[in-house]
């Protein structure tokens, strides 16, 4: 991962492998410039219902956009971990957006004197 995100630093990794061993609830209170919803896996599980299977999954996502059709898709957040100084912050983002549709990325922020932004950010897979 330092590879590709050249300014983390070893305490940020650890800040976030600890944070990552419990899971919480977000709250919709993120002050964003659009529109969103919070759904459950509860929920997401009533659409897309285990097991995958490929030849189900087209009906899967075209109920998913009946249901949200001004969505992008589905994202989901790791926990965020910090560094012990508490200046930079390691999150995992995935946003699903269809059969083949879909991204996962670690993003790297750093707190500076206007509060945080992102620095860096690395894709580690596409669909």
């Amino acid at each position: 991962m330092q590879i590709r995100l050249r300014d983390l630093r070893e305490g940020t990794i650890s800040g976030y492998e600890s944070a990552r061993q419990t899971e919480v609830e977000l709250k919709p209170s993120l002050k964003i410039p659009f529109e969103y919803s919070f759904i459950t896996d509860a929920q997401l599980a009533k659409i897309f219902p285990p097991p995958r299977a490929i030849d189900r999954e087209i009906a899967q996502w075209t109920e998913f956009y009946k249901v949200y059709p001004n969505s992008a898709g589905h994202n989901s957040l790791s926990r965020v971990g910090f560094d012990k100084a508490g200046t930079q912050a390691l999150v995992y983002f995935v946003n699903w957006c269809g059969i083949v549709c879909g991204t996962g990325n670690y993003v790297l922020l750093e707190k500076g004197e206007k509060g945080w932004a992102v620095s860096q950010t690395a894709m580690m897979w596409i669909s």
